[in-house]
């Protein structure tokens, strides 16, 4: 690779003044002598744009004379193009290696370093990026501690033991005085500890609200649950509180929406409203998609129907034969008991009325 290609770049002109050179020159080319192009093809490269370097070598090989020179301003442009793409190369493994640091992903980086010391052994930076990537051990290890002991520390504010959280705290504060995390944690343990200097009420207010709350004295657990807010417990047991209360208020409200479906379900059956009866087994399903109950009680709605029309039709029957006996038609008698045995079976009505049809005379 030749060594001077990287000193040659003409620093007087900007790359648009470059090309724009260029492109003048290349437009001079009828009259021009294959000696000017040759130099304008070696001015092309020098300046790096080798493109119209490219360009001006094939009008040259199209040229019908000889040109003396030819073959090395190949060669030229051949190096010219293999010392882009090595630095294009180059600038890509830094930058991944770069990114990897960056993002503390210590194997990637170990990987991308390898690929940077195989591709350019002599980088003017590769001690510094192996110091960097060997530092990541440490940093990692530290992120790694830093984040153990705060979650240690956050578990112990929600077991209500402050102290254990205090002691957390000064690990922290000595592995990372100024970090942003330390401090919002220092925050959080602060607030605990004025929480846990109203212990008592504390206590008192949580044993009253958890009361309410089993009790479904919902809006009395609300406002104790401002007074224990006001006492500077942490954010996440009121609104642990605040969950609790308003699952509590979403299951008040679905056991209400039950209880009325059910009542007004049980109206209609009374009544003999069947229709009615299977409107409210649907409404059941579109307020509780999720629940059984729906269905349970659709399939209740037909089997009372069914039997409710089955006694009705045994009273008809029942009511017929009577007037048949009445009558004294014996043979119309006996064929309507014969139909009505199966829903009278064990019955001391059928009986009464065998008894009737049997002392009818013939």
């Amino acid at each position: 690779m030749s060594s001077n290609l990287h000193d040659e770049f003409s620093p007087r002109l900007s790359k648009e003044e470059r090309k724009r050179l260029l492109q003048q020159l290349e437009q001079s080319w009828s009259g021009s002598s294959p000696e000017a192009e040759l130099q304008r093809v070696q001015q092309a490269i020098r300046s790096g744009e080798l493109d119209q370097a490219k360009r001006l070598i094939v009008r040259l090989e199209g040229s019908a004379q000889r040109v003396t020179g030819l073959d090395l301003v190949q060669q030229q442009l051949a190096e010219a193009q293999r010392a882009k793409k090595y630095r294009e190369n180059v600038r890509a493994a830094e930058d991944m290696l770069t990114r990897y640091i960056q993002q503390r992903k210590k194997q990637l980086a170990d990987f991308a370093l390898d690929a940077l010391r195989e591709l350019s052994p002599q980088h003017p930076r590769l001690d510094e990026y192996a110091g960097w990537v060997r530092d990541l051990d440490q940093e990692v290890a530290l992120q790694q501690r830093l984040d153990t002991l705060l979650l240690e520390g956050r578990s112990a504010l929600q077991q209500g033991d402050p102290a254990a959280a205090r002691a957390q705290l000064d690990a922290l504060r000595a592995l990372d005085p100024h970090g942003s995390a330390v401090e919002q944690f220092q925050a959080e343990v602060e607030a605990e500890e004025a929480g846990a200097q109203a212990g008592a009420s504390i206590r008192r207010l949580k044993d009253q609200i958890d009361e309410h709350i089993q009790e479904r004295r919902l809006e009395d657990a609300l406002a104790e649950l401002e007074n224990l807010r006001g006492l500077g417990v942490p954010k996440i047991t009121i609104d642990q509180y605040l969950k609790r209360i308003h699952d509590a208020q979403r299951q008040q409200r679905d056991d209400q929406d039950a209880a009325e479906l059910d009542r007004r379900f049980d109206a209609a059956v009374t009544a003999g409203d069947w229709p009615g009866a299977r409107d409210v087994a649907q409404l059941w399903g579109r307020r509780f998609p999720n629940h059984g109950r729906a269905v349970e009680l659709m399939n209740r709605a037909g089997h009372l129907e069914a039997q409710a029309r089955r006694r009705e039709s045994t009273r008809q029957g029942v009511e017929t034969l009577e007037r048949l006996i009445a009558d004294g038609s014996k043979a119309q008698a006996e064929l309507a008991l014969k139909l009505l045995r199966p829903s009278l079976e064990g019955t001391d009505k059928l009986a009464e009325l065998e008894a009737r049809v049997r002392a009818l005379p013939a």
